[in-house]
């Protein structure tokens, strides 16, 4: 792994850390089971970028030097920190400290990714780390979305198996089950996706540098949203169940795979 990779992984690593920190006070406001597990998740995620970054970084240092960057205790003091804690949420089974560890680790994890422990932070400087993470959370998002959808489909395919081969009686509940998980699964992924349609001006900003394939990028967009907001409304609107709708979100991911930009163009690495 190269220097320039793991850097933008451990700035990946961060933001992760940064989302952890929501989860976990959304978590202690709520007490949504689903939430506490994306908190852990995100934390869990976040520590294990970190530690790769840090291993490559000691691996492959960019340059030979005899100080130690701040940015790397830093970075090893937040990995520990939030492995320390995940290994105690884990043994009492409790995840109430994490409103309070996670928020100050995340501090420390934006301090850095701002710069703060290279260089003074200025306004323009604070601005530019801004906008790039922005651009980070946008491609987060959008892989987090092109995970859900894809899980939706093949949920989908596995409704339409299952209803084929069983007909049996009790395979209904079964069925019942799959359709309620495909369903759930795609509202997750169209909520992430709202996050990415928002973010995405900075993405297309950042890559297209014509205003057509900024353009095009934003109509993809839309109409994949389009797509996933008819299924939304004919399914809590109109009641719709059955073939049709696994059809539908099978079709609707082939569409996704087919007309998104950056899922033919490959992720970008932006530092």
């Amino acid at each position: 792994m190269t220097p320039a990779v793991a850097l933008l992984l451990s700035s990946y690593a961060n933001l992760m850390l940064a989302i952890a920190a929501l989860f976990y006070v959304a978590y202690a406001v709520g007490h949504f089971k689903n939430i506490g597990w994306l908190a852990t998740g995100s934390a869990g995620l976040g520590a294990l970028g970190l530690l790769t970054s840090l291993v490559s970084q000691w691996i492959h240092p960019a340059a030979p030097t005899k100080t130690i960057d701040l940015s790397v205790v830093l970075s090893l003091i937040c990995t520990i920190t939030v492995i320390a804690y995940l290994i105690m949420e884990k043994w009492y089974d409790a995840r109430t400290a994490g409103v309070y560890v996670m928020p100050i680790v995340a501090a420390a994890a934006i301090f850095q990714t701002l710069g703060g422990t290279s260089e003074p932070i200025t306004a323009p400087h604070a601005l530019g780390h801004v906008a790039s993470t922005l651009t980070h959370l946008y491609v987060i998002c959008s892989i987090a979305s092109v995970g859900a959808f894809a899980w939706t489909a093949l949920l989908g395919a596995f409704y339409l198996w299952h209803t084929a081969r069983h007909q049996y009686i009790f395979a209904r509940q079964t069925s019942n089950r799959i359709e309620f998980e495909m369903n759930r699964a795609a509202t997750v992924g169209f909520l992430i996706f709202i996050v990415a349609l928002i973010l995405q001006n900075q993405f297309s900003g950042t890559v297209y540098v014509d205003e057509w394939g900024r353009y095009l990028h934003i109509l993809n967009m839309i109409f994949v949203w389009l797509l996933y907001f008819i299924y939304l409304v004919l399914h809590q609107q109109f009641q719709w169940r059955g073939r049709f709708m696994a059809w539908y979100v099978i079709a609707a991911f082939l569409i996704y795979i087919l007309f998104l930009p950056e899922l033919r163009s490959g992720w970008p690495l932006i530092s």
